[in-house]
């Protein structure tokens, strides 16, 4: 018997008045908003990142690839969900919906389902990356690829029964086809909830023992910290979204009770982006405002005249190259000839780099300038002090 699909395909309950042309609806504003603000702002931060990478670091790695992929299939399914708000088949009951419309929501969240694994994948993977630039530490690189393992095996053992749910295939998205099976998908939406969330605590705790054994005071080690936690916030969201997901897959009215998970599906995907263009802030602040990291400008500089002003700024120069010697780069670059270079002040050091910092600090030169650069701040301050007697 052949389905009408100009009628809906799932009663009404009794008393409730059927209207398809002006159907109840719930959500569609408050989605439109979180869409918009969430990719403007995760366009905002995708650029800020390129431009950082491209412009002032002139080096476009691997984790920059995985984030703007992730940035890509961010926008592919924000746009998806909107389009089923705009074409009136989400946060609609199902009884209001046409056979057609019901199959047009089918193939439309089926898309974004299948699009939004790799697209957390990719985010978390640029984050391991660059865990992977931050220490040499042969236990910690493990547990990264450890993560990495766990994060790449997650998103192609979820992505993959996703799109193979039903056979034959075309079952999956075309409600028409009554022939074949499927596998138990609301599972599927549960474990990929489930399996986020773990690979979120995992970035989150995986950086805190190295943290913990640098050689800095302890509201630095907090900060640091601090900038982790901001890569793993989407463990929040992905645990609202799962309270949210397990009513709404028992719900026969799904088209409706899709509409909250269904936001907070839009602000993970946006989320997930704006944590993965953090690290390049610094970068990005660095250069275009200073003085909002507390750093002075040319111009503050110049102000500085007289003798003492320039030999403290000599001093300065060089102790400055000494610690760049002494700690690795986030952008990746940690070839020798980059080694406490300014590059307009584009670098964020944050752990030393492999070999380099043993084979610094050990250098008979090293020691030769450490020695010199205390007698000559000595020197500096007993001709201050004897001046200021004078006076």
């Amino acid at each position: 018997m052949a389905i009408d699909m100009s009628k809906p395909l799932v009663s009404a309950p009794p008393g409730y008045h059927v209207d398809l042309a002006h159907p109840q609806r719930q959500g569609q504003v408050l989605n439109y908003w979180v869409a918009s603000v969430g990719m403007v702002l995760a366009t905002i931060f995708m650029g800020i990142r390129a431009y950082t990478k491209i412009v002032l670091v002139k080096k476009w790695s691997s984790d920059d690839w995985c984030i703007f992929g992730a940035w890509v299939l961010s926008i592919a399914c924000t746009l998806g969900i909107v389009y089923g708000y705009v074409h009136g088949t989400l946060g609609v009951h199902v009884w209001e919906l046409s056979g057609n419309n019901t199959n047009f929501s089918s193939h439309m969240n089926t898309a974004v389902t299948v699009m939004y694994s790799p697209m957390l994948g990719l985010a978390k993977m640029s984050l391991l990356i660059l865990y992977l630039k931050l220490s040499p530490v042969r236990l910690f690189r493990l547990a990264v690829y450890v993560a990495m393992f766990i994060n790449f095996g997650a998103t192609i053992g979820i992505m993959f029964p996703l799109i193979f749910a039903c056979n034959p295939v075309k079952r999956n998205f075309d409600i028409r086809i009554k022939e074949g099976s499927c596998i138990d998908r609301a599972a599927l939406f549960i474990a990929t909830a489930v399996l986020n969330m773990v690979i979120d605590i995992i970035l989150l705790f995986l950086p805190v023992p190295m943290v913990i054994n640098l050689q800095m005071s302890g509201p630095k080690k907090i900060s640091l910290l601090a900038i982790f936690g901001v890569g793993s916030i989407t463990v929040i969201t992905s645990g609202v979204r799962l309270v949210l997901l397990l009513p709404m897959l028992k719900n026969p009215d799904r088209s409706w009770a899709i509409t909250y998970p269904g936001i907070w599906s839009l602000i993970e995907s946006s989320l997930v982006v704006i944590t993965g263009a953090m690290p390049t802030m610094r970068q990005f602040l660095r250069h275009i405002a200073p003085g909002v990291l507390g750093e002075s400008t040319t111009s503050d500089r110049s102000r500085e005249t007289g003798y003492f002003a320039h030999r403290n700024t000599e001093l300065q120069t060089i102790s400055k190259k000494s610690t760049r010697r002494q700690y690795g780069r986030m952008d990746g670059d940690d070839d020798d000839s980059s080694l406490g270079v300014n590059d307009g002040g584009s670098e964020m050091h944050i752990v030393p780099p492999s070999g380099k910092m043993d084979s610094v600090s050990n250098s008979p030169y090293y020691a030769t300038y450490e020695l010199m650069r205390c007698t000559l701040r000595v020197k500096l301050e007993l001709l201050t002090y004897g001046g200021l007697k004078k006076s």
